[in-house]
């Protein structure tokens, strides 16, 4: 933890240094603890980690934005109905050839559909936002957890 209570990721684990950028990077944040104080310090080191890449700072941010979101809703969904470590883990991959960014937010809790009495006016817009803000994204819920995989072509 730093001086202002909010975990210290230190270096972005997984990282590629820009030199090797044009042959790909990767990111790879396991067993985050999916507790809304500790997920910013994910966002961060997502955030320090696309500062090397060639994608732009609007792509940046909606890459930010979108994952964010999904690491939200991991903490706000995920474990409510289970015991032990409540845990995500991002997995990044920026392919310079391909011009494709993918980002995976992964937990091991269990799936929830969005309530059909939910107030709309408020709530359930999460994966909309996500959907809006990447090129393409895909929830794949399972016994063993979920995972939301986000693209963005550039």
């Amino acid at each position: 933890m730093n001086s202002s209570g909010t975990p210290n990721f230190g270096p972005v684990p997984g990282s590629t240094p820009a030199a090797d950028v044009a042959s790909g990077a990767v990111l790879s944040l396991c067993d985050v603890p999916a507790d809304a104080a500790r997920i910013a310090g994910a966002r961060r080191a997502l955030h320090r980690w696309l500062g090397v890449l060639p994608v732009g700072d609007g792509v940046a941010a909606d890459v930010v934005a979108a994952c964010y979101e999904a690491m939200a809703n991991v903490v706000e969904h995920a474990y409510r109905d289970r015991a032990g470590p409540a845990t995500l883990e991002v997995a990044a991959e920026f392919r310079e050839a391909d011009r494709r960014l993918t980002v995976a937010v992964t937990d091991r809790g269990c799936w929830r559909a969005v309530p059909a009495d939910v107030d709309r006016g408020t709530r359930g817009h999460g994966l909309a936002l996500i959907r809006l803000l990447s090129s393409e994204a895909v929830v794949d819920p399972g016994p063993g957890g979920t995972r939301v995989t986000m693209t963005w072509r550039m």
